[in-house]
């Protein structure tokens, strides 16, 4: 899953915009929106938001019939 950003912490100064390599972080009416098919997860806009209104993608779990060993935590 995609990194997420918290419109109503976010002040629209495009910091994480420039900074994703992945041009996934695009500006819209209200804040700025991180498209999931194109982010990478990497985290670039998390490092330098500085309201840290990004959040990162959930923590995997395991569901009924998977091995909880093989699960990314």
């Amino acid at each position: 899953m995609a990194h997420v950003i918290v419109p109503e912490k976010c002040i629209n100064c495009g910091s994480c915009s420039t900074e994703c390599p992945t041009e996934a972080i695009r500006e819209e009416a209200e804040s700025y929106k991180i498209n999931p098919t194109l982010c990478n997860d990497c985290g670039s806009c998390r490092e330098v938001c500085p309201q840290e209104c990004i959040k990162a993608p959930p923590v995997g779990k395991a569901r009924k019939g998977r091995n909880p060993s093989s699960v990314v935590t």
